[in-house]
């Protein structure tokens, strides 16, 4: 089951939690204490707490952040430069009429202005790739928001599932415990044998021990909870999600293959590929002239042009050669194109596997799910038949054993997977970009 994938390492820090309680005096959080803290906590509100808490997420808007400076920096490739100078210059006296036209000081105060007019339409194609790749990281952004609820279901969901699983432990312990007073009654009278209590109490412990075992998991799953949301370890969780059934219309494969254009991964690398698109005419531009106009205003001029006051000046400039560095970066622009489609083109794919893997996990648990309710009832049903029967003398203690042990254990199966089931359904809506409704400062474009 996908739960117990984290048991083991779970099993450790829960095993340290528990063994570090017991030094100051503290028991680990158990089911039966959990009334004692107020304000549950569903899966809503641990999203919540984590998204304020992750620092993953914080450092995802500060690129998002970094990449909108970016594009405001290339907002200045198309607007003019304005520019205030101001000079004295000492030279040699020159004589004669030179000293009329070159004193030996000179003073110059100027306000110069450049617009550029036209640069073989780099600038607004640098602008274009700029606010691409803004809206790249923006997406991002949003695919670690799903990826941060994913973790957070998954946390949330190992916790309620394991707690679940040690209060059906108690309920069987509650069982055993019933079965050994029995035996012991019927042992009186000479009914039972002595080896049928001890058998009955050896599974006890037996129980007992995987109750420690579960309560040192339950500990660890908890810690790793309080890590991704803040929220104090001991603070209790509950189950606020809806049931799930396999034909639900909404989780139909053709529906959610067709949101795959809305995933924000696939976004993100739709508009890397349109950023190199647009580093493309970057690149070829520079293979044209670009135009500028000059303007300067003098407030001081020296020598012979003190009494004119401005110029104008426009200037052309002709590339001719660079030493192949020009047709170098335009080929390196065309690679870096192809690389960027390939990898949304692979994103399309990478996304329409995983919807239909985990549409398929999520039928298959459905499903079992089904089966294991049947199965439940019907070994419920066997062990009440096998524990009347033994009373008239018609069963043996081991089938007593036998048959209340299997009913407990399709019991824990059917909690396990049903909770898996719910936690199948947040993982494909979040494959799908259904879940969580996160808010972007970009919208995709058409």
């Amino acid at each position: 089951m996908k739960f117990r994938k984290y048991t083991h390492w779970i099993a450790l820090v829960g095993a340290a939690a528990t063994f570090a309680a017991t030094l100051v005096g503290i028991d680990a959080p158990r089911a039966e204490t959990r009334g004692s803290v107020s304000g549950a906590m569903d899966l809503p509100a641990a999203y919540s707490a984590a998204i304020v808490r992750s620092e993953l997420l914080a450092g995802q808007l500060e690129l998002v952040n970094q990449a909108e400076e970016r594009a405001r920096q290339a907002l200045a490739g198309v607007l003019p430069t304005v520019g205030f100078t101001a000079s004295r210059l000492w030279q040699q006296e020159v004589s004669g009429v030179g000293n009329a036209i070159f004193p030996a000081t000179q003073d110059n105060v100027r306000l110069s202005a450049t617009q550029p007019l036209f640069r073989g339409f780099r600038e607004f194609a640098a602008l274009r790739q700029a606010r691409r790749l803004a809206e790249s990281q923006d997406f991002s952004r949003r695919q670690a928001e799903i990826q941060l609820y994913q973790d957070v279901a998954q946390s949330l969901y190992l916790v309620l599932s394991l707690e679940k699983e040690a209060d059906d432990i108690r309920r069987e312990l509650a069982v055993y415990e019933k079965r050994i007073g029995e035996l012991r009654s019927r042992m009186r009278i000479g009914r039972s044998r002595e080896s049928e209590v001890l058998t009955v109490e050896a599974s006890l412990a037996t129980l007992r021990a995987q109750l420690e075992s579960m309560m040192g998991q339950i500990a660890g799953a908890r810690q790793l909870l309080a890590f991704l949301t803040g929220k104090p370890a001991e603070i209790p969780v509950v189950d606020s999600e809806p049931g799930v059934t396999p034909d639900h219309p909404e989780l139909a494969i053709d529906r959610l293959l067709a949101e795959i254009e809305r995933r924000p991964d696939v976004l993100a690398a739709r508009e890397a590929r349109d950023a190199a698109d647009s580093g493309r005419t970057v690149a070829w531009g520079a293979h044209l002239p670009s135009l500028d106009l000059n303007g300067n205003y003098y407030f001081i001029r020296p020598g012979s042009l003190a009494d004119s006051h401005w110029d104008v000046q426009v200037l052309l400039t002709l590339p001719l050669f660079a030493g192949d560095i020009t047709q170098s970066r335009s080929r390196e622009a065309n690679s870096l194109f192809t690389q960027a489609d390939l990898a949304y083109t692979r994103a399309q794919r990478q996304a329409e596997q995983q919807i239909r893997t985990l549409h398929a996990t999520y039928l298959a648990d459905a499903t079992q799910l089904q089966s294991l309710i049947a199965a439940a009832d019907l070994n419920e049903r066997n062990s009440q038949v096998q524990h009347r029967e033994y009373r008239l003398g018609m069963a043996t203690n081991l089938d007593v054993l036998q048959a209340l042990g299997a009913a407990v254990e399709s019991l824990r199966a059917r909690d396990r997977v049903q909770f898996g089931l719910k936690l199948d359904r947040i993982r494909l809506e979040g494959a799908a970009a259904i879940r969580p409704q996160t808010h972007s400062k970009t919208e995709p474009r058409s």
